[in-house]
């Protein structure tokens, strides 16, 4: 699947993939999607298996945080505090040392895009993946579970089960506004796409 990608992916604003896709892919296969990000191609790569893990980690955070608040500032409880910051301390390292991990794995990729793994990708209030053509404070809900995008130039990284509010699931679940919602954030990268990749076309010496 990945082959087929690759080998239509220069007439594409847009092309999207699974990171399982990505990663089993032959070497060819990704130099090219190197060489199309370069041209200033854009790949939307999702992974939906990751969102549990990042879920459950932030999710610890948010109740140790939610403990430390409750605890009064007496003496006594000193203890108790100190375990709970050493806990909330080991759980945030464990999901910057994931997150870290996850943007390491995109090394080639994101040198093709100019930038690293040391950049975060998170995604300001101003950027055009937020406000174009629909807003969005937050991200939407798929299945409960919240879909997060990172983005690295024309690279974005969708955690999450996006695609699949894209769609009628086979059990009715999805309501129509978490179809409507995830069919906005689509316009939105759609759009993205567009406009950076005219504007990458517009760059070239040749254009």
């Amino acid at each position: 699947v990945a082959g087929s990608i690759a080998r239509h992916c220069f007439d594409c604003d847009l092309v999207y993939l699974t990171r399982q896709q990505y990663c089993d892919g032959e070497l060819a296969v990704r130099r090219s999607l190197q060489d199309y990000v370069r041209a200033g191609g854009n790949l939307l790569i999702e992974m939906p298996d990751a969102t549990t893990k990042i879920n459950d980690l932030k999710g610890a955070i948010a109740e140790i945080q939610e403990a430390i608040a409750d605890i009064s500032t007496s003496a006594d409880l000193a203890d108790i505090r100190t375990e709970l910051n050493n806990e909330l301390a080991a759980c945030q390292d464990k999901l910057q040392g994931w997150m870290a991990a996850l943007r390491q794995s995109f090394a080639e990729l994101l040198a093709a895009a100019g930038t690293s793994p040391a950049e975060s990708g998170r995604i300001g209030r101003q950027h055009p993946l937020r406000r174009q053509p629909f807003l969005f404070a937050q991200w939407p809900l798929i299945y409960h579970k919240p879909v997060e995008f990172l983005t690295w130039g024309g690279i974005i990284l969708a955690i999450g089960d996006l695609s699949l509010a894209w769609g009628i699931d086979d059990d009715l679940l999805l309501s129509r506004e978490t179809i409507r919602t995830a069919h906005e954030v689509g316009i939105n990268l759609l759009h993205f796409a567009w406009q950076r990749r005219e504007l990458a076309q517009l760059l070239q010496p040749d254009s």
